[in-house]
């Protein structure tokens, strides 16, 4: 159903764009956004005159403001969250029609879609929601925006309110009186771009593809309503709360970390604005006392509030205090519940991995070479999801899984080159291995190096091996003592009792 079944389209999407409680959760939106991109510095410029109310109080932190966002806490915890997703780049298998695979290869290359799947990942934990749109670029091939909520308004369809019926986005135009916004409108049968004030830019254009041609991604369920707008405010709650606590341990550093000079007496005498150094020597002829008050204040405090923020926020997201501290091993805590949570996180991402797919399938029609022909079928395969393990531990673990059949050789080659995408690239990096492998052996068995020689105990070359062979035979040294010339390149003279 088109959004023309329930009246004007351009007077209802204009209607929903201004709305106040639109405007607001947009508003709510690019704030969650902004502290994920580390645009922070008018957010707690807001937040410290909201907290202090002496304007003076207030002058004296501004000049912190830029210092204090040096822990983006909502960014971490959401790039935790979804970095194993996509630290190795997934494997897509497309069965259908012959070509299928390398013609949806050949689009993931022009839509860097690795590179767009992990933001989009990590996007969903900062923002709850997001919607990609796939599109053919003339001479430039297929390309894929993300748009988080502040970009975009929705209206919902009134029979499933969890399901756009049109998908608003903005598009900045660039005119001869400067930059301007336009909107953009899809629904499942048209679409239409409205300037600023309503008007349409261009008559309606229909199109054949029978949905709208985005993927709405959203972290989690909903109900009732199409945004989530309230999970993850303890996120954005204790990101502000850090920075806050840092601008107030900055003050305190500033204020009161020193020791300062008093003077009691008669002033008079005595020079003014002079310059208190450790190479500068104080002159005044006043009658008085010079004493020094210690100011210096513990910020101890401070920080311990702003760790235990930290540590009980990130325990909701399965983050230990360790993990959150880059400690690795055996002082690298318990990460089932991260481990968990992003696998929940797969499981959304790989539902919009498959949706991607259909998409990208009715819009490759427009593409001058990659169309993809209807009847494919997708999967998607995340592998392993990485965790910050030692070499050896990794090697271990692969062992393990290798004897109880739950891991093969191409696992392991996927997870060693991400580069690799396919099972045929998989194969020939493996004959490559064995084939330099079996050179490797080859040629040490052509020079009668031992298996254990090293650059230290580099052993004897074949014409000293086999003049070792009589000396063993007339007993004049052991099969050991030979063995031992053999593996350490000893004088054999020296060895003979």
């Amino acid at each position: 159903m088109g959004l023309a079944k329930l009246g004007d389209p351009t007077i209802l999407v204009l209607d929903a764009l201004t709305r106040t409680e639109e405007k607001i959760r947009r508003a709510f939106a690019k704030r969650r956004v902004a502290l994920y991109r580390d645009d922070f510095e008018q957010i707690l410029y807001n937040e410290i005159v909201a907290v202090f109310q002496d304007p003076a109080v207030r002058e004296r932190f501004y000049p912190l403001m830029r210092m204090s966002g040096a822990n983006s806490f909502l960014k971490r915890i959401a790039d935790e969250l979804a970095r194993p997703l996509y630290a190795t780049p997934p494997r897509r298998k497309v069965t259908g029609p012959a070509g299928l695979q390398e013609a949806y290869h050949a689009l993931a290359n022009e839509m860097r879609l690795n590179a767009k799947m992990s933001l989009t990942a990590r996007l969903l934990v900062a923002a709850n929601s997001v919607i990609q749109f796939p599109r053919v670029v003339p001479g430039k091939g297929m390309c894929l925006d993300v748009m988080t909520p502040d970009m975009v308004t929705v209206f919902p369809d009134p029979d499933r309110p969890t399901k756009a019926l049109s998908i608003t986005y903005d598009r900045m135009v660039y005119t001869a009186k400067g930059p301007t916004t336009h909107h953009v409108t899809w629904d499942d049968e048209q679409a239409f771009e409205m300037n600023a004030n309503g008007d349409l830019v261009a008559n309606p254009v229909r199109h054949s593809f029978g949905r709208i041609p985005m993927v709405e991604i959203h972290r989690r369920e909903r109900w009732g309503e199409y945004w989530d707008n309230t999970t993850g405010k303890d996120l954005e709650a204790a990101a502000l709360q850090t920075m806050l606590l840092n601008a107030m341990a900055l003050k305190l550093h500033k204020s009161q970390s020193h020791k300062q000079l008093a003077f009691i007496g008669d002033v008079a005498g005595w020079a003014k604005n002079q310059t208190l150094d450790e190479e500068s020597l104080l002159v005044g002829n006043g009658q008085g006392t010079l004493q020094s008050i210690d100011l210096q204040g513990d910020p101890s405090f401070l920080l311990k509030t702003k760790e235990a923020i930290e540590t009980s926020v990130a325990a909701n997201y399965g983050i230990s205090r360790e993990r959150l501290n880059q400690k690795a091993g055996s002082e690298g805590g318990d990460d089932h519940g991260l481990k968990e949570r992003t696998a929940e996180l797969a499981q959304v991402m790989r539902e919009a991995e498959a949706d991607l797919f259909e998409v990208v399938t009715l819009v490759s029609r427009e593409h001058p070479t990659h169309r993809l022909a209807e009847g494919g079928a997708f999967s998607i395969d995340y592998g392993a999801l990485h965790y910050r393990v030692d070499r050896k531990t990794q090697l271990e673990i692969r062992k393990m899984e290798r004897s109880m059949g739950v891991r093969s050789i191409l696992d392991d080659v996927y997870e060693d080159n991400p580069e690799i995408t396919s099972e045929d690239e998989a194969w020939e990096e493996i004959a490559d291995n064995m084939a330099a492998e079996a050179a490797y052996i080859e040629e040490r068995r052509a020079l009668n190096i031992a298996e254990d020689a090293t650059a230290e105990e580099p052993g004897q070359d074949p014409a000293q091996n086999g003049a070792m062979g009589p000396k063993v035979r007339d007993g004049r040294m052991t099969r050991d003592e030979a063995a031992d010339v053999a593996r350490t390149g000893a004088d054999p003279e020296e060895t003979i009792q």
